[in-house]
């Protein structure tokens, strides 16, 4: 009876422990990323890369952008037509978020009107 007892405190124990972190975690994790600021910011182009994402029922390219701003990396996919027009080494303009604890960034996209070269720089 007593072993039983002492399991059933470590489970209990146990649980709390596992409970407590988890919230922890989401709690650290929506002050790290929740209704943050979206900022715009010029990024150089430092590579390109293609990959085709292949599923059960078709294929998809995804054309995905290494890009730096002021000395920070991100990546970011692009449509198709603006993959083929940058090069590495131009600056187009990028809308990104930055986590609060972490500081990382978060690519959102390139703002980016059919036609113009405005973007470019």
């Amino acid at each position: 009876m007593g072993n039983t007892l002492v399991s059933a405190r470590l489970l209990r124990n146990s649980v709390c422990w596992i409970l407590g972190i988890s919230v922890l975690w989401v709690i650290i994790w929506a002050v790290d990323s929740l209704k943050l600021k979206e900022r715009n910011a010029f990024a150089s182009i430092r590579a390109k890369m293609h990959r085709e994402m292949e599923d059960s029922v078709s294929t998809e390219a995804v054309y995905i952008l290494e890009m730096e701003i002021n000395g920070e990396r991100l990546n970011g996919s692009v449509n198709a037509k603006l993959y083929e027009i940058l090069e590495p080494g131009d600056r187009i303009e990028v809308v990104y978020l930055r986590r609060r604890l972490s500081g990382t960034l978060e690519y959102i996209s390139v703002p980016y009107e059919e036609g113009a070269e405005f973007f470019k720089h």
